[in-house]
């Protein structure tokens, strides 16, 4: 959409505030890789997501363990 900026802007009436309509939208062409190129990407963005959600969890776990070692580091440092 980026690249298309200026050609929609030329597309636009010249009102108060620029509009671009559905109609124009239409015949606007977007250019897309093949569609093995597609098919890699996603596949990438899945093993991508895959690892976030795995460092998410681990980072969890890791918070867990602190609030835990507190919580007994407290309860040690009051009880003394």
């Amino acid at each position: 959409m980026r690249t298309a900026k200026e050609n929609l802007q030329d597309y636009a009436p010249s009102t108060a505030q620029k509009n671009i309509n559905l109609a124009i939208l239409e015949k606007l062409l977007i250019p897309l890789p093949p569609l093995a190129e597609q098919k890699r990407i996603v596949e990438k963005c899945d093993r991508l997501m895959s690892l976030c959600d795995t460092l998410e969890a681990k980072l969890k776990q890791g918070r867990d363990s602190s609030e835990k070692l507190m919580e007994v580091a407290a309860k040690q440092v009051l009880t003394a």
